[in-house]
């Protein structure tokens, strides 16, 4: 799940498709979770096809004068495994 995460799609060689592409939305003020939401369960269903544990993804906003901050929480099975900040 980290290298879905980390990885720019075309980074890996014979699978252009892997990865999420985050680093697009790094200065981007209006992210669309959504968006985000369905490229991820896309890349579990693609190459995690055949897991037994329930596989999330969170988000939380965090918004002030100078700045605005998602984050990116990954959970299985309910639990918060590891996050991303965006």
């Amino acid at each position: 799940m980290r290298l879905i995460l980390f990885t720019n799609r075309g980074e890996v060689l014979g699978s252009p498709d892997f990865g999420m592409d985050l680093e697009e939305y790094l200065f981007d003020f209006d992210v669309n979770e959504g968006l985000i939401r369905d490229r991820f369960y896309a890349q579990i269903a693609k190459f995690i096809p055949e897991t037994q544990f329930k596989i999330d993804i969170e988000f939380e906003r965090q918004i002030n004068e100078t700045e605005n901050v998602l984050f990116l929480f990954i959970t299985i099975d309910g639990k918060k495994v590891f996050g991303v900040v965006k």
